[in-house]
């Protein structure tokens, strides 16, 4: 049995190894696919399957979101856990069924195991964050591990640009055998990390659930507006403990300890645990996501979802090249290390979420980025309608040298990629899973993951096209459904800053908030009464 640590930075650092190839695969591949070694080794045949390779990674995932569903994610998750489901995606990702290919068809397998590794892996840490850490540090954790995401992305860029200067045509191989590395930690570390509470009281392991909600809540600082929010709750129904305490007598022992046990603490405990189990054990499913009470909260993380990926920050990262083409930089060596900047800005940028997002409203920050990435995705269709040539984002052959406008654009692309980084990219993520109450979060961030990846994949894929045969107005485009986006978004999205997991789940039914909010006292007393039945071998607790 692995020690296990409750120290959120420990944690924190363990999670985001995973982060480090979450998403950069398929950013990864076409760099190569332009390289000699790359197509000597397939026999030319791959570069033909450029548009259709670029998005292996991301129908990988769609077999685990879209296609299987809850019958990977889901099932996985409630069978053996979340720490065991980051396992299994590390092992899926050490595959080395795309290192050892000898014809395209293995390496298309390969891409799509290790897409599948993504989907687990993306759907388990949202899962695991929202179950684990304090409310006051999700923000925070999740922006540190989208933050991971922007390194792994640059660092695999780099040891693509190091590749290129081997020779031999296993250097692409040399290249995808390094990205397991990360893998291989995760893999190890992941056996010191606590499992979810949730997951741990669905299995009748209530010593453990009340130890990891007890230790790891101890090692964070309260230092949020939600926390300063919730310690004037916890004072306000002081009140009301002291006046239950001489009603309820709890009488327990946990894991052995055969020692009394304090009312308020064993209160607290037992509480929390029985919330954590009730909400695993509740009978779900994913129609009730769609059930007249939460259809609203379902559209909203869905929409939201929808939203971040039909902006196209692809755009920026995988035809980033074609930007390059209009400053006529077209050289393997010197586009590929160039192709870099956006990699570095994403990372300096996506600091700030680390910084503020635990102290920020969701929606608004949302509708600010989106507003701005609107106002760059016209900027540049602007610039490209003024240079006026139909073939601008194709070919360079009749184009020398650099001018302004050539340069304003790639401007506009490298802002872009700062405002999405620091605005829309981890606050969007967060908002689309927060919209849910914890009972139906796992089955929620699933169906919210699920249409991310398959709206990547079709972006991704319909990119190119688009770029050619719309030519200047696909970035009108984009600029006209962000400001649409934008609308919709700030008349009929909710806030769900500095809510708590009630308030959520009646978040488009405030009318009867307040009488929920009674129902909901009520039945706190009644757990507590059943309570008594659920711990073991009862001892007298002395009265102070």
């Amino acid at each position: 049995m692995f020690p296990k640590t409750y120290n959120v930075l420990a944690v924190t650092l363990i999670i985001t190894l995973g982060g480090i190839y979450l998403n950069a695969d398929s950013l990864k591949l076409p760099s190569f696919l332009e390289l000699r070694q790359f197509r000597t080794a397939n026999n030319h045949a791959i570069y033909k399957l450029e548009e259709f390779m670029s998005i292996t990674n991301q129908i990988g995932a769609l077999g685990t979101y879209y296609l299987t569903g809850s019958l990977i994610s889901i099932i996985l998750l409630d069978l053996i856990g979340r720490v065991s489901s980051f396992q299994v995606s590390s092992l899926f990702w050490i595959s080395l069924v795309g290192i050892y290919s000898t014809n395209i068809w293995m390496l298309i397998s390969g891409r799509l195991i290790k897409g599948v590794a993504n989907g687990v892996f993306s759907c388990s840490l949202s899962v695991y964050v929202f179950e684990v850490i304090p409310y006051s540090k999700k923000g925070l954790i999740l922006s540190v591990v989208q933050w991971s995401c922007a390194w792994g992305i640059l660092l695999k860029y780099l040891i693509n640009y190091g590749s290129i200067l081997i020779t031999k045509n296993f250097s692409f191989r040399l290249s995808w055998a390094l990205e397991m590395l990360p893998s291989i930690f995760l893999l190890i570390l992941a056996f010191f990390l606590p499992e979810s509470p949730k997951f741990l009281a669905a299995t009748s392991r209530w010593g453990d659930a009340a130890k990891v909600l007890e230790r790891i809540r101890d090692n964070v600082p309260e230092s949020t507006g939600y926390a300063r929010r919730q310690q004037q709750q916890e004072q306000q129904e002081q009140q009301q403990d002291a006046q239950q305490e001489q009603q309820f007598k709890l009488k327990a022992r946990f894991e052995g300890n055969k020692s009394a046990t304090s009312f308020n603490q064993l209160k607290g405990t037992v509480e929390k645990v029985l919330e954590e189990y009730n909400q695993s054990t509740a009978n779900s499913s994913f129609l009730d996501l769609f059930s007249k009470k939460l259809y609203k909260n379902t559209l909203v993380g869905v929409g939201t979802a929808f939203i971040v990926q039909i902006i196209n920050f692809n755009l920026h990262l995988f035809y980033l090249g074609y930007f390059y083409e209009v400053l006529n930089i077209s050289d393997d060596h010197t586009g590929l290390f160039d192709m870099s900047i956006q990699y570095c800005i994403n990372i300096i940028f996506t600091i700030f979420p680390i910084l503020l997002l635990d102290g920020i409203r969701r929606k608004d920050t949302i509708v600010f980025g989106i507003f701005i990435l609107g106002i760059c995705h016209f900027c540049i269709g602007l610039m490209i309608s003024i240079l006026n040539n139909k073939q601008l984002m194709i070919s360079n052959e009749d184009m020398e040298g650099t001018n302004p406008s050539s340069s304003f654009i790639l401007a506009f692309s490298f802002l872009f990629v700062a405002v999405f980084a620091s605005t829309v990219s981890t606050t969007g993520w967060i908002y689309s899973i927060e919209i849910f109450p914890s009972s139906l979060r796992t089955k929620g961030t699933a169906l919210v993951l699920s249409v991310s990846w398959f709206t990547n994949g079709l972006i991704s894929f319909s990119t190119p096209f688009l770029l050619k045969f719309l030519n200047w107005g696909f970035f009108i485009l984009l600029a006209i459904l962000c400001l649409i986006s934008c609308c919709i978004i700030l008349i009929f999205f909710p806030e769900t800053f500095l809510l708590n997991d009630f308030e959520i789940k009646f978040i488009f039914d405030k009318d009867n908030l307040n009488l929920n909010q009674f129902d909901e006292k009520k039945s706190d007393v009644i757990t507590l009464e059943k309570s008594e039945k659920l711990l073991q071998e009862p001892k007298k607790l002395k009265e102070s």
